[in-house]
């Protein structure tokens, strides 16, 4: 799979070190997975620990996903964190914040 076209920018605008754009592209690349656990932790602590949602609160889940990311699966925890918020913020103007900075999506 071709890098995404934020990994190139940052690889090509602000010459980015290989291991920032492999950190980058990991990030994109793992967003939707590492946000569907979190809304899947977050409902099964609010609602209480139905079958389906409970096995996202499980430690081997957790520990099998990490494994997945990989050795900086901080950065792309807090990515994805980050990412939601710029996508569910409005900005100064009733827009949302991600129309206003598109650089963030």
């Amino acid at each position: 799979m071709p890098p995404h076209i934020a990994v190139n920018a940052a690889r090509e605008g602000i010459k980015a070190p290989n291991k920032i754009s492999d950190v980058l592209n990991a990030a994109i690349r793992d967003t939707n997975e590492i946000l569907s656990l979190k809304n899947g932790y977050t409902s099964s602590q609010r609602t209480g620990a139905s079958s389906e949602t409970a096995d996202c609160a499980a430690r081997d889940t957790l520990g099998m996903a990490i494994r997945r990311w990989g050795s900086a699966w901080r950065s792309q925890a807090v990515f994805a964190l980050m990412l939601e918020v710029a996508r569910s913020t409005k900005g100064p103007h009733g827009k949302y914040a991600w129309l206003v900075a598109p650089a963030l999506c």
